[in-house]
């Protein structure tokens, strides 16, 4: 009973910090895992932790105790990070290769944060190349042209006034 609460607290304390919420990791990692191709690496860090996990020494009594709770914490972090790493690298080169006019970015680990609570409203990432507007999809891993009765509400003023941008009514 002790490990199931220690394992609770645990995914309390890992949900809470990096998606903001308690029931967000289940969607995004269970319900939502098709909208990210670097699933693979979850579950790369998933094996990884295990095999560590199991590794403890038993003489260390107190530390195999709280083995649940710390392969858990482990594993999440681990996974999110490997999968943050991943996904910050691609968007930052294919972005740089796309040489936009101008440009704004978020972590990875920021939008596991946001994008949930503001879909409709968040962008990643953000590129403008010849007044046209792009954003940057994790489903894709890549750039999609972003519609001007979109853009004015995910976009800088500052660009929408450049480049004139105009919901189409």
């Amino acid at each position: 009973m002790k490990n199931l609460g220690l394992s609770a607290l645990a995914y309390c304390v890992v949900a809470l910090a990096f998606f903001g919420s308690l029931i967000q990791p289940v969607f995004d990692l269970v319900l939502r895992s098709d909208r990210l191709p670097m699933l693979w690496l979850f579950v790369i860090g998933s094996g990884g932790v295990a095999a560590l996990a199991f590794l403890v020494p038993r003489r260390l009594t107190w530390l195999a105790s709280v083995k649940p709770a710390l392969f858990f914490t482990a594993w999440i972090t681990l996974s999110i990070a490997i999968t943050a790493l991943y996904a910050d690298h691609v968007r930052r080169s294919k972005l740089s290769a796309f040489h936009p006019d101008a440009l704004f970015q978020h972590s990875f680990l920021r939008s596991l944060r946001e994008a949930p609570r503001e879909f409709q409203f968040y962008l990643h990432a953000g590129a403008l190349k010849n007044c046209v507007p792009y954003g940057w999809s994790y489903r894709e891993m890549n750039l999609y042209r972003i519609p001007p009765s979109a853009a004015i509400n995910v976009l800088p003023r500052e660009w929408i006034t450049r480049c004139a941008i105009r919901e189409r009514a």
